[in-house]
C-alpha cells in the first residue's frame, strides 16, 4: 500500500469516515416517510427518499434545509411545517449527537505533529461555520474521553485545518468544480494530496480529477464489489490515458499514516 512518494496534505469526507451517519440518515428517512403518509398514504420509505432527494440536493447547494423542506411540502401538498419536521426528526433519531470513531483524534494528532494539514470536504446542508462548531464538539468530546483535553492549549485547527461544504461552494462532490474550488483557495496541489472517501462516485470522481484517493469503509456497501473492481482497473491504467492518480485501500483510518 505504500506509495512511491509521500503525500503532504490529507483531504477527507466527513460522514462515515470520521463518524457514523446512520442515525441521521435513518431519522431523516423515517421523518420524510411519516410526514408524506400522515394523511393516510402508503408511500414506502424508498419512494419517499426518491421524492425528497432533489430537495436534499438543494439544501446541500443553494438554500437552507428549512427552505428546501418548505418547497418540498408545498410541491407535494403536504400539510406540515418545518417546525413539525424538526420535532418528528428529533424523535426518530437514535443518537442525539454523533461521536467520532475510535482513534480519530490520535491519528489527527500524528498528522499535525508531522506538519500534514487535514481538510474536510463534505456534502452538507450546513455552512462551514456550522460544521466547524459541530465537528469541534466531537473532537473535544473524544479528547475528554481520552482524558487529554486541555482548554488552555486546545486549537481545533490542530486537528482540522479547514472545512469546505457543498452548501458554500454551490455544488456537490464529485463535481469537478468542488475540487477546483479547494485548489483555487490554495488548500492543495493535486499531486500533493490524498483524499479519503467511501462512496463510489467520490472515489472515482476525485481520481478522475488527478487526485489520489484512499478508499475506506466501503466494504459493507451494496456496490462494494463494483468499487473494488473499479479500483483495480483504475490502478492497472496508471501512466496510460492520462491516469496519474492512485487509489489505495485502507482498512482503518490510521492506515492513512502509511501514505504521508
Amino acid at each position: 500500500m505504500t506509495p512511491d512518494k509521500k503525500f503532504r496534505i490529507v483531504l477527507s469526507d466527513a460522514g462515515d469516515i470520521l463518524f457514523d451517519t446512520s442515525s441521521y440518515c435513518n431519522g431523516l428517512k423515517l421523518t420524510i416517510t411519516e410526514l408524506i403518509n400522515q394523511g393516510g398514504g402508503s408511500i414506502s420509505e424508498v419512494q419517499a427518499c426518491n421524492f425528497f432527494r432533489p430537495y436534499k440536493i438543494l439544501s446541500q447547494t443553494v438554500m437552507s434545509m428549512e427552505e428546501a423542506i418548505n418547497i418540498f411540502f408545498k410541491e407535494f401538498n403536504i400539510n406540515s411545517t418545518y417546525l413539525e419536521f424538526k420535532t418528528v426528526f428529533e424523535q426518530n433519531k437514535i443518537d442525539e449527537v454523533p461521536v467520532l470513531f475510535d482513534g480519530i483524534t490520535q491519528t489527527l494528532e500524528f498528522l499535525n505533529a508531522r506538519g500534514v494539514p487535514f481538510y474536510v470536504l463534505t456534502n452538507a446542508s450546513e455552512t462551514k461555520e456550522m460544521l466547524v462548531s459541530q465537528l469541534e464538539k466531537m473532537v473535544v468530546f473524544q479528547l475528554k474521553q481520552r482524558g487529554v483535553y486541555n482548554p488552555e492549549i486546545f486549537m481545533f485547527s490542530d486537528y482540522v485545518k479547514d472545512i469546505i461544504s457543498s452548501r458554500d461552494v454551490g455544488v456537490k462532490k464529485p463535481d469537478p468544480y468542488f475540487f477546483y474550488s479547494a485548489i483555487r483557495k490554495g488548500y492543495f496541489d493535486r499531486d500533493q494530496a490524498v483524499f479519503i472517501a467511501h462512496k463510489k462516485e467520490e472515489i472515482f470522481g476525485a481520481a478522475d480529477q488527478g487526485i489520489s484517493v484512499a478508499a475506506f469503509n466501503y466494504h459493507g456497501q451494496n456496490d462494494a464489489d463494483e468499487i473494488s473492481k473499479g479500483i483495480a482497473e483504475h490502478n492497472d491504467g496508471l501512466g496510460e490515458d492520462m491516469v496519474f492518480s492512485h487509489i489505495f485501500n485502507i482498512n482503518k483510518f490510521s492506515d492513512l499514516l502509511e501514505l504521508i
